[in-house]
């Protein structure tokens, strides 16, 4: 079992339609990240991840995540 903490940042530009800059898009997020990986000896592990928002830049009138929750399977060959 192994636990990890990650900070994740992420900028998206506004968009542009035929030369012109569209209203409530384009965002700076920052998201702290606890996350956890079981390794079994088969060379599978399950993980998960939790991503808490601590710092939200929207412009205008912009959705943005309240949380989000990452999880899978991965195998080493």
């Amino acid at each position: 079992m192994t636990w990890s903490l990650q900070i994740n940042g992420r900028t998206a530009l506004r968009d542009s339609f035929r030369g012109e800059g569209v209203p409530s898009t384009g965002s700076t997020l920052v998201n702290l990240t606890p996350g956890l990986r079981l390794d079994a000896k088969t060379g599978t592990s399950i993980y998960g991840f939790f991503q808490i928002p601590v710092y939200e830049k929207v412009n205008e009138v912009n959705l943005a995540p309240r949380a989000g929750i990452q999880i899978g399977i991965s195998h080493v060959y």
